[in-house]
């Protein structure tokens, strides 16, 4: 679709060209014609251009709450594991997060535990260990259930 929309672009661009070079020995007629095309080329481009984005943006949505509603089980299963009663996501600047302390970010562990459980975990390569943010362990562990008295 883009290289489709790019060779329109490019089509338009070329009759804009022909009409600034013959501009002076055009037939008023001819001139008005070609700014008609041209006019005409470019409101078709542009809504074909902006249903392809409203398009992309559809399917980018879609393929992102999948992948959420996928995450959300591996993270609940986490988080009740290890005893966490809450888990914040902190990577969007809108989140009413005033501190954060690194030393409890489980992103990391997150990331590993899905990438062994996804359903499609063999068809997706896991992001490279460059791109993962580091995962130091939490600063201070679950507290443990105590001891029944004796």
């Amino acid at each position: 679709m883009k290289a489709a929309l790019g060779k329109r672009q490019c089509d338009i661009g070329q009759l804009q060209d022909q009409l600034n070079r013959w501009r002076n020995t055009m037939s008023e007629e001819a001139r008005q014609k070609l700014v008609r095309e041209i006019d005409q080329k470019t409101k078709a481009l542009n809504r074909d251009t902006e249903d392809a984005r409203a398009e992309l943006d559809q399917e980018q949505q879609k393929l992102m709450g999948e992948l959420f509603s996928r995450i959300q089980v591996v993270l609940d299963k986490y988080a009740k594991d290890n005893g966490y009663a809450l888990v914040l996501d902190i990577s969007s600047p809108q989140t009413p997060v005033m501190y954060a302390s690194n030393a409890i970010d489980i992103t990391r562990e997150i990331i590993e535990l899905y990438d062994k459980n996804a359903p499609s975990a063999t068809s997706a390569a896991p992001a490279p260990a460059a791109s993962r943010p580091p995962a130091p362990k939490p600063a201070v562990p679950a507290a443990k259930p105590a001891a029944p008295p004796k």
